[in-house]
């Protein structure tokens, strides 16, 4: 008697730390399930990613090369529309504040962006973590692209 009952303690112990894993694995499949979901919804391929720049300035190709890359890393399929601003008719017609400019669904992936009111094809200076620079930072990018800069309708640019 002895005997059966010491195997029956070492069965119920064995069922509780079943039982137990069991539970740990179906709280790590949830929450691997709910990262997954989350990786999943951004960024969207329906984004519009605009990049703007006229013909004289030299960090067109930089930015164009780091949106690419941006783009291939967290939201292939995107594509970029490119916007000539070189002709000054143009330029006012997008509301272009400089080479090189990139938007996501119409917003300016500069998080501090002022509109200044001058649309003249021009070099742009980004004020960045390292000083001026004449391209955004790629952290920029990547936060436009995921939707976490804001509103990203056209409407919500601060204009100055």
């Amino acid at each position: 008697m002895i005997w059966f009952n010491r195997f029956a303690l070492i069965d119920d112990r064995i069922r509780e730390i079943v039982r137990l894993n069991e539970s740990i694995v179906i709280d790590n499949a949830n929450r691997l399930t709910s990262c997954l979901m989350l990786a999943t919804q951004e960024p969207s391929v329906n984004k519009t990613v605009e990049l703007l720049w006229f013909s004289d300035c030299p960090n067109h190709p930089a930015a164009r090369a780091m949106l690419e890359e941006v783009i291939a890393d967290i939201a292939p399929g995107i594509r970029i529309r490119d916007v000539d601003a070189t002709d000054p008719a143009t330029a006012a017609s997008v509301q272009f504040p400089g080479s090189p400019t990139i938007r996501v669904d119409g917003r300016d992936v500069d998080p501090g962006y002022v509109d200044p009111g001058d649309y003249t094809p021009r070099c742009r200076l980004y004020r960045t973590d390292a000083g001026l620079r004449g391209l955004p930072e790629r952290n920029w990018i990547v936060d436009a692209l995921r939707g976490a800069t804001g509103d990203p309708s056209p409407d919500s640019r601060e204009t100055g």
